[in-house]
């Protein structure tokens, strides 16, 4: 590779943008909200805005939450009524 286009290539190379760890953590916890900060970077007038998304993010959590506790719960009535079932079952069958 001649030194120009190796220059040329470094000077490319020194322009594109890199990813750091927080930001992709970021964007999974909401492409939304990240997506707004690329563009308006932080910004005191978006204040408002920001607090009530991280408390629309922080019910969502609890409701998230709250169904995962309810498909444990709903799982375990289940098992319950197949055993209660059985045993009637087994009961019917051996009289």
């Amino acid at each position: 590779m001649s030194y120009d286009r190796f220059s040329t290539f470094m000077s490319r190379a020194r322009m594109e943008r890199y990813v750091n760890a927080s930001e992709l953590a970021s964007y999974s916890f909401c492409s939304r909200a990240w997506h707004l900060a690329q563009i308006n970077g932080p910004s005191q007038e978006a204040e408002p805005e920001r607090e009530a998304g991280l408390a629309w993010h922080e019910a969502h959590a609890e409701h998230v939450a709250a169904a995962a506790q309810s498909k444990k719960l709903a799982r375990a009535f289940g098992i319950a009524l197949l055993v209660i079932l059985l045993v009637l079952l087994y009961r019917i069958v051996a009289s």
